[in-house]
Order: structure tokens, then C-alpha cells, then sequence
């Protein structure tokens, strides 16, 4: 069985844990959309929109979310939270070696989770995401892996040597996180992060909840025309047409996080978190 999309209209994804409470995953949540950490809020919306992506007509399109920052500048958290959305962070972990394009042909519409190898084996991350990420004809159903690949890592990998990723190739978004100082809380090495706990306790109750609202025919349709004018509204107001994927990114992150606020999973300012990261289709020439 592959995660994701399936023939009949259904979505599979893991169950979560037996004791799970959404409103303990949410309360963790909330915090990544306090004022200075767009960066992080915006990574956890590209979670809720990987399963969105596949909604693009006429062709469905990947589309990577590169996170860098220093230690303890919330990266991992944030990619911590983007990956509970759906499931434990080691399902969605990126594989090694022949193991690499079978993993996400199995995660189907799931996003794929990279902390070490874009850094470690930055050709062989870069070369599998190049074959997702070129336009793919057909239907979304037929498609082994549509989604978003979320890294993480100290450095940025657009520019990294070993990735052979350019600005004009680079098929997504990639921002620096940090941490408002009035923000970080200090705690001794071997105390419990609050915020880690309450994520992997409550893992996979958020994807559950946002399913519900795509759970029809009629839902699908309304979403992927709500893609449709968000990307076309950001084509004109950017006027970077030619940055499809991170266009579509961004655009799918928005329907998303509204998704996920009417549903009642975050409470959250979804345009302002969008409205932050659009200079990213600007500031680097051509992704």
C-alpha cells in the first residue's frame, strides 16, 4: 500500500497514536505563528499543502521547502511540526541510496521529510527531487510521488556545490528561520522541550481533521479552484510566472493553512505568513 491519493478518491495516511488529542497538537501548533516566525509557520503550512498539490491543472507539480538557520533558531522544530501533521517524522524521513526513490513513491502525496541528507549527499537528494519535480503528464492519481520535500538544515542547499541547485532552478521556496529573542526559552540540555513532546504525542490527529474537508468530490474541486486563483493572483501581483513551483507553493500553503483554520486545527493569520515569504519569488532573480 502506498500512502496518499488512491483510485477511488480516498486518501491513506497513518493512523495516529491510540491516546492522541488534536487540541494538544494544535496548542503546540499555535505557537509557530507568533509575530517573527514566519519562517517556521510558513514551513508547517507547506505540510498541509502537499496533499493540494496534485490539484494543479493541467498538470500536477512538486515543489521543495528549504529551511536553514543556526542552532536552536527553530528549524527543527518547525520541521518537526510540519511532519506530525501526518505521521511520526522517521515515516516521512528521506532514505539512502536505492532505497531513495522507493521511499517516495511510497509516501504517494505525503510530504518527505530531509534534516541530513540534503547536507550530507546534497546530488543525491537534489537528483531525486529533479524527478519529481519536472511537469508530469496525467492525472494526479497516476503520479508515484506529487508533494513537498521539507529540509532542513544548517546552510542553504540552493547555492550549495554539491547540489547543483541555481537560483533559476531551484524549484521552490527557501527562507532562513530565527527566533525573536523575547521568544526563546531557556531550559537545561536534559529538560523536555514542551512544544516536541506535545507534537509527536499528537501526531497525524491535524492530517486527519484536514482530510475531512477534501473528503468529497465537490470539496476537491472547490479547493483546487481556490489553488487556481491564488496562483494566478500571485502570477500577477509578482509577476514571476516563469517560478511555477514556488508559485504553486505558496498558493497551496495558503488554501491549506485556510483549510486548516476553518477546520478549526490552528489558529493562525494565514495571509500574513503568505504575504511574508512572496519576496522570495523576487529576491533571487528566478527560483
Amino acid at each position: 500500500m502506498t500512502f496518499g491519493w488512491q483510485d477511488d478518491g480516498s486518501f491513506e495516511c497513518p493512523a495516529p497514536p491510540e491516546r492522541a488529542k488534536l487540541e494538544d497538537w494544535s496548542y503546540a501548533a499555535n505557537h509557530l505563528f507568533a509575530a517573527g516566525c514566519e519562517a517556521q509557520a510558513f514551513t508547517l503550512l507547506c505540510s498541509f499543502a502537499s496533499p493540494l498539490l496534485s490539484f494543479f491543472e493541467p498538470e500536477p507539480l512538486s515543489a521543495v521547502c528549504s529551511i536553514h538557520g543556526h542552532a536552536r533558531s527553530g528549524r527543527s522544530t518547525a520541521a518537526l511540526a510540519a511532519a506530525t501533521v501526518w505521521a511520526d517524522p522517521q515515516t516521512l524521513a528521506q532514505a539512502q541510496g536505492k532505497a531513495l526513490a522507493a521511499k517516495w513513491e511510497w509516501l504517494g502525496n505525503l510530504p518527505v521529510l530531509d534534516e541530513r541528507l540534503a547536507n550530507r549527499d546534497p546530488a543525491a537528494a537534489a537528483g531525486t527531487l529533479r524527478a519529481y519535480t519536472a511537469p508530469a503528464p496525467g492525472k494526479h492519481m497516476t503520479l508515484p510521488w506529487c508533494g513537498v520535500m521539507l529540509v532542513a538544515g544548517g546552510v542553504p542547499w540552493c547555492g550549495h556545490p554539491g547540489a547543483g541547485f541555481v537560483p533559476e532552478s531551484f524549484p521552490g521556496v527557501e527562507v532562513e528561520t530565527s527566533v525573536p529573542r523575547a521568544l526563546v526559552t531557556r531550559r537545561k540540555a536534559a529538560e523536555p522541550d514542551e512544544l516536541v513532546g506535545r507534537f509527536m504525542a499528537n501526531r497525524g490527529t491535524a492530517g486527519q481533521l484536514f482530510l475531512e474537508r477534501l473528503s468529497t468530490p465537490v470539496a476537491k474541486v472547490g479547493a483546487g479552484k481556490r489553488l487556481g486563483l491564488k496562483a494566478g493572483a500571485l502570477r500577477d501581483e509578482t509577476r514571476c510566472g516563469e517560478r511555477r513551483h514556488a508559485i504553486r507553493l505558496i498558493a497551496a500553503a495558503h488554501v491549506g493553512g485556510m483549510l486548516a483554520v476553518e477546520a478549526g486545527i490552528i489558529e493562525a493569520d494565514v495571509e500574513r505568513v503568505t504575504r511574508w515569504v512572496r519576496p522570495t519569488l523576487t529576491a533571487r532573480s528566478k527560483f
